[in-house]
């Protein structure tokens, strides 16, 4: 863990973690100094007055505060706003009354005053902070690492260097932090041989990797375009901990010629150093490198070949788009997909018209590349081509273009869909084209309007077609559907009189609820009673219908019950009806020995129900008698659940 926090978060210390800079006080100036100095040495004042006072003499303040300020560095409520206005105090003496307070500090005031030291960058604290590099407490210690390496001068850097062979890991980061500061601002103060001399220091074998790793990638960046030929022999040296820190340090920087040693040092490393640094010129994105990794993917090592296969698709170069069209046919199948999901990412628009042509060619591979490569790219343009493939192709190919239009089209496209539903003969492009038009359907803002179509192929149809067109049609849902459906019932073919009546059954809205009703009672056959049955018992246990139809339902389909399996259907639907009658209903089953455990279920379901929110007393006292009947039949949660509801029942019942 250690060595992963500190490879992730070091190469960034040197360029971008800054030291830490004391925010410019602005305090609304309400007062003079003169009264800022009063209230704090007031003892009537509050300790907010002491707080805005402090806040002004961040200010106002000069020589004259620093004997008052001084001594609140002691104070556990007042140490921060001190520190807060000696800080940016001019005076010589402000910096003296910190580095005295070292001495006298503990703690989290310790730590405070050792991180103002190193926002005035107190070159006279470094003795006073070196030596604190070692204490035993690790947030001093770490403070002092920062503060040192805000201050950067030649002796706090080297205290950082002397102290990083020894410390403890949980002190580490802190100390490579403060080398970064240290070097930053070396270089931005103009001293880049000392700086330099600093991140030399990555040559030191001595020293931890995380260091070395920090010191290399300064070494480079501040060299300018000198530092290449440091980067190459980092790449291309024995040691993997610079050879990491390099690569990183190649991808952040903008010099020229950056991309030519990364591609040179290709040849000079094994295998697996050569992944990465193919990453790294994607990572990149230099068109320069194109060449290169097309030449990679087509005779690298497996791994190689896939690495350059990826980093194709990162570079910004027209020329990209023929490299990659040729390892789309590759023969090494991981090649061939990582070629395809970066062609399929490139934002060129030539991109896509490359797709419709490889969708006209006559060879089947190039078809089906294209196929993905349009389900890729979401390329809504190439329906009226997978329409084609569709009609003038077969096997996968034509199921792959119909689940592909079943993605993308608009659901308009219905028509040409089902056309081709009636031209196919084998069973499995029927399937694929009837689950393209589900999906077109699925999509449709208002798919009953889409229903003409289906009705319109539905008397011209074969069996198993017109089979797969009432499917469709309880897709489509509406008036006309329903209509057409209903008037299926009458077919002449039986397999096409069980799916209407299927479909009826799960009809997708309550508008199908009397036609079921009407066939469960008078219904021609046994079969379709109950199949019908059980249609109306899915709507009252819905919640499509109101609650008062839903009740209704129920009353209606209690006279049908006239088995035990219809009664259990019954029951269930009563458990989730919402009204209080329900209840007369469900009752009598209790006393029936062959659905009394489902009239047990359906009453804890029921009374679940009616006793949310705020119940009557009058549904609540309903309730007692019969769960006080069955909580002493139950066992287990169910039984517990019961006692739980009569409880809450006789509370509401009071």
């Amino acid at each position: 863990m250690r060595r992963f926090l500190l490879n992730l978060l070091l190469p960034a210390l040197l360029a971008g973690m800054g030291a830490m800079r004391a925010a410019g006080p602005t305090p609304l100036l309400a007062d003079s100094a003169e009264h800022c100095l009063a209230v704090l040495k007031s003892p009537d004042a509050t300790l907010k007055d002491k707080v805005d006072a402090c806040r002004q003499l961040a200010v106002l303040g000069g020589p004259e505060a620093v004997p008052v300020l001084a001594p609140l560095l002691e104070d556990p409520k007042l140490s921060h706003m001190a520190r807060y206005a000696l800080e940016p105090n001019p005076a010589p003496e402000a910096g003296a009354a910190l580095r005295e307070a070292v001495g006298r500090v503990k703690g989290r005031l310790l730590v405070g005053v050792i991180g103002s030291l190193g926002v005035r960058r107190d070159v006279q604290a470094v003795p006073l902070l070196a030596p604190l590099l070692d204490h035993v407490d690790a947030d001093v210690a770490q403070a002092a690492a920062r503060a040192l390496g805000s201050i950067g001068t030649p002796e706090a850097i080297q205290a950082l260097l002397d102290a990083a062979g020894r410390a403890p890991s949980e002190n580490l980061l802190a100390i490579c932090e403060g080398l970064g500061r240290g070097v930053e601002h070396l270089a931005a103060t103009g001293h880049l041989d000392e700086a330099l001399a600093i991140c030399d220091y990555y040559a030191e074998p001595g020293l931890p990797r995380q260091v070395r790793q920090a010191a290399l990638r300064g070494a480079i960046t501040l060299r300018g375009a000198n530092g290449l030929a440091l980067l190459r022999q980092a790449l291309t040296g024995s040691d993997y901990v610079l050879f990491a820190a390099a690569v990183r340090t190649a991808i952040e920087l903008k010099e020229p010629g950056v991309t030519a040693v990364l591609t040179g040092a290709l040849a000079s490393v094994d295998a697996d150093r050569q992944q990465v640094l193919v990453q790294a010129l994607g990572e990149r994105g230099d068109s320069h490198a194109a060449e290169t990794l097309a030449n990679l993917a087509q005779s690298g090592a497996p791994a190689v070949r896939v690495a350059a296969a990826r980093a194709l698709g990162r570079l910004a170069d027209d020329r990209v788009m023929p490299l990659l069209e040729g390892l789309l046919v590759s023969d090494d199948e991981a090649v061939r997909r990582a070629a395809m999901e970066a062609y399929a990412a490139l934002r060129n628009p030539a991109v896509d018209r490359a797709v419709l042509d490889m969708l006209k060619d006559l060879d089947p591979a190039t078809r089906r590349t294209a196929i993905e490569l349009v389900q890729r790219r979401r390329l809504v343009a190439a329906v009226p081509a997978l329409l084609e493939v569709a009609a003038k192709t077969g096997g996968d190919l034509r199921r792959a273009a119909l689940r592909t239009v079943g993605e993308l089209a608009q659901p308009t496209r219905l028509p040409e869909v089902l056309d081709l539903l009636a031209r196919f003969d084998d069973e499995a492009d029927r399937t694929a084209a009837a689950n393209a038009a589900h999906r077109l359907l699925s999509r449709a803002p208002a798919p009953s309007t889409l229903s003409g179509a289906l009705v319109d192929r539905l008397a011209k149809a074969d069996p198993p077609r017109r089979a797969t067109l009432i499917e469709l049609l309880a897709a489509a849902g509406g008036p006309v559907a329903l209509k057409a459906v209903e008037a299926s019932l009458g077919d002449s073919d039986p397999g096409v009189r069980a799916t209407a009546l299927r479909v009826l059954a799960d009809w997708p809205d309550a508008a199908v609820a009397p036609l079921l009703l009407k066939l469960a009672k008078e219904g021609a056959e046994p079969a379709q009673r109950q199949v019908a049955y059980r249609g109306v018992l899915r709507l009252a246990g819905g919640n499509e219908l109101p609650p008062e139809q839903r009740l209704d339902l129920c009353r209606q389909a209690a006279e049908l019950a006239t088995n035990a399996q219809s009664r259990r259907l019954l029951l269930a639907a009563l458990g989730h009806q919402d009204l209080p009658e329900a209840l007369d209903l469900l009752l009598p089953y209790l006393q029936d020995p062959e659905v009394r455990r489902e009239a047990r279920v359906a009453l804890l379901s029921l009374a679940d129900r009616l006793l949310r929110g705020q119940p009557s007393a009058e549904v609540a006292r309903k309730l007692v008698e019969p769960l006080e009947q069955i909580a002493g039949q139950l066992s287990g949660n169910r039984a517990k659940q019961a006692r739980q509801l009569l409880q809450k029942a006789r509370a509401a019942a009071r």
